[in-house]
């Protein structure tokens, strides 16, 4: 749906309302992008994060093959230990955290379907994301405040409008598989 009014806001862990809203809407294409995204709040939690990442994922998944929905799932780069840098689509994964395990067992879950897109992303930021580094980065720097940060990692940070006109792009492409975009 495009319409911010025509969302439906589900509880992806809740199988009979998933049923529910499978069966009234018999949706052609879901995109997945709910997930427990803070790195240091899943070390903590670490069975929310599992339930939220992945839990949410298989029950989805589950009703995609019912009724035969494309899924598009919005994934990361965590899913890489960040050795070697500069990954492709098509090497090994192995996460070092929780958030990153947790989306590589749900990426697992998701390769299941014929029928499904894994986006890989890194860093989002924009409009609505209040909470995200690079928005807490940017008010601070508007407000002439210090940024204290680590500098031995490499990021692409990637403006959420980007990631939804790519989508759009390979709805209409009808692309599948296993895409890195940043």
């Amino acid at each position: 749906r495009s319409k911010k009014e025509d969302a439906i806001q589900v509880d992806l862990l809740n199988k009979d309302t998933l049923k529910n809203i499978f069966t009234e809407h018999n949706p052609d294409i879901i995109i997945h992008c709910a997930a427990m995204t803070d790195v240091n709040l899943c070390e903590i939690k670490i069975t929310e994060a599992h339930k939220q990442n992945v839990t949410a994922t298989k029950n989805l998944v589950e009703f995609c093959k019912e009724k035969d929905s494309k899924l598009i799932f919005i994934s990361t780069d965590a899913v890489f230990d960040g050795k070697k840098g500069n990954y492709i689509e098509e090497d090994e994964i192995n996460p070092i955290n929780i958030y990153g395990k947790t989306k590589a067992e749900a990426e697992k879950i998701v390769q299941t379907l014929d029928n499904h897109l894994i986006l890989r992303t890194s860093v989002l930021y924009g409009a609505g994301g209040e909470k995200k580094i690079i928005n807490n980065m940017m008010n601070k720097l508007n407000n002439n405040e210090i940024i204290e940060v680590v500098d031995d990692i490499r990021r692409s940070p990637t403006l959420i409008d980007d990631i939804a006109n790519a989508i759009n792009l390979t709805i209409e492409k009808d692309v599948k598989g296993t895409l890195h975009l940043t």
